[in-house]
């Protein structure tokens, strides 16, 4: 009965490890957002996301352009993004498929961004 019991348990870790593997596989590429408006004037944002989990994100405003890099995870609808000390800056919900990815930040003012894939990988 307890060999029952393992082969489940080893079964239910494989799957979950294959679904975080398929999500960090599905958001692997380069997006670009709409325009938008933000507190630095005209916005629009750029993500790389490569499949050794990490990432490189540009906003490009008004004011200049904005860089910051890390490392990223994915966890069901849930993109993190650390710092180069592994340290979290970030945290929003996603809704992703194809060609669309949709970030949901909450707090006092919620920000939602839609992203398009411009290619599925990074230059």
């Amino acid at each position: 009965m307890a060999n029952f019991h393992l082969r489940i348990w080893i079964s239910i870790v494989a799957l979950t490890l294959l679904t975080c593997l398929e999500q960090r596989r599905g958001i692997v590429g380069h997006w670009k957002s709409d325009p938008r408006e933000s507190q630095f004037g005209m916005t629009v944002d750029e993500l790389c996301f490569r499949a050794n989990g990490s990432y490189v994100a540009h906003s490009m405003t008004q004011a200049g352009t904005l860089t910051s890099s890390g490392r990223y995870e994915v966890h069901g609808n849930t993109l993190r993004f650390f710092d180069d000390k592994g340290v979290e800056v970030e945290r929003v919900s996603i809704e992703l498929s194809a060609d669309s990815l949709i970030t949901r930040e909450t707090g006092y003012k919620p920000l939602i961004v839609q992203y398009h894939r411009q290619r599925s990988a990074c230059n």
